[in-house]
């Protein structure tokens, strides 16, 4: 089954049991648990995948087409990866310094984000950048769930540590990161 769909189906059943007090989530006396919404700063997500494993998996593929393509003197698959590649460091930077969305780095781990919202009280996980959906959740009490996703994607301690520090940070617009050369 597709992790979307997974991710969809959780968030459905959480949602409707919410809505009939069945969410088996801890209630204080008397009291009805109220909705949260989790945040997570997408820099963070970003910048703490390219030291995960799977980020590192990927670049091996890569790496191991181009050096069958340098050995086999194939110009036209080293030009197609060197175009791929400088369009992922382009969307890598906008994800890591500015607020493209990092939808794709999540997918990875969708098999863990119901768990981790569960155990967050959570019903959504949403980019804290993502401002028409947070509209939509206007009022609905917030965690943010940056430092535990951060975790979950690295466990390598100076990965982890540039993730945190760009939480200092204010993004870089978009068009400063459109106008940057490597």
């Amino acid at each position: 089954m597709n992790c979307r769909w997974i991710a969809w189906l959780v968030l459905l059943l959480v949602a409707s049991s919410a809505q009939w007090g069945c969410s088996g989530l801890p209630q204080g006396a008397g009291d009805a648990q109220q909705p949260i919404v989790a945040l997570y700063d997408s820099r963070a997500v970003a910048i703490a995948f390219v030291g995960s494993e799977i980020f590192a998996e990927s670049m091996k593929e890569i790496r191991r087409e181009y050096d069958q393509a340098t050995a086999a003197g194939d110009g036209a698959i080293l030009d197609r990866i060197q175009l791929m590649m400088q369009q992922r460091q382009k969307e890598l930077h906008a994800q890591g310094f500015g607020t493209a969305p990092v939808d794709e780095i999540l997918e990875h781990y969708c098999e863990q984000l119901p768990m981790l919202l569960e155990e967050a009280g959570a019903f959504i996980l949403i980019s804290k950048w993502n401002e028409d959906a947070l509209a939509r959740h206007a009022g609905v009490t917030r965690i943010d769930l940056t430092v535990a996703l951060i975790d979950l994607i690295t466990d390598d301690p100076k990965q982890r540590r540039s993730a945190l520090e760009i939480l200092d940070q204010e993004p870089v617009v978009t068009e400063a990161i459109e106008n940057h050369q490597d």
